[in-house]
């Protein structure tokens, strides 16, 4: 769940973005008698995935197993979508992670063997850069977008690998302590 200013947005189990915006915000109420009411909504095409937004452009990134949805919230429509399929066997799941930078400007997905960086533009995602790591679970940018952190591996095999995207170079990876 995420919130900007009055506007709350909230993703389901199913990865559909609602977003709702409260009436009385500011007033002396108790939680329970807020009132809410719902803006716009979108439904994924996938069962699970993963929501990113940014911060800049109200923009939001709907990731799921096989496609990616970017989605314009000032205007309330789709902008882009995009269909992802494992080369070798298309039932499988492609796309495991993904997350947007919060100026808006580019997304970057997780797929099996690599984690690739596009330029959001007017019709199309363009491919931009590329990193080496395998199955990555989670993405998070920094606040200003200039690093993003990537969560790899499971249990005590689990890592963090961390990259400045001004150089395009890693900066670290450090080792989950469970």
């Amino acid at each position: 769940m995420s919130a900007n200013n009055e506007e709350v947005w909230v993703r389901t189990n199913k990865n559909d973005l609602f977003m709702w915006r409260c009436d009385n915000v500011g007033t002396d109420l108790d939680a329970s008698d807020l009132v809410f009411t719902k803006v716009d909504s979108i439904e994924s095409r996938d069962s699970e995935g993963v929501l990113s937004l940014s911060t800049q452009k109200k923009y939001a990134l709907l990731a799921g197993t096989n496609s990616v949805l970017l989605y314009n919230v000032d205007k309330g429509e789709s902008m882009l979508s995009s269909h992802y399929s494992d080369p070798i066997d298309p039932s499988k799941r492609a796309v495991f992670s993904g997350a947007i930078n919060p100026d808006g400007a580019s997304i970057m997905l997780a797929f099996e063997d690599k984690v690739k960086i596009y330029k959001i533009l007017f019709t199309k995602f363009k491919y931009y850069a590329e990193f080496s790591l395998k199955r990555v679970q989670s993405i998070i940018y920094s606040h200003g977008g200039q690093l993003v952190a990537c969560r790899y591996g499971r249990g005590q095999n689990a890592c963090v690998a961390v990259y400045n995207l001004l150089r395009l170079v890693e900066v670290g990876t450090y080792k989950i302590q469970g």
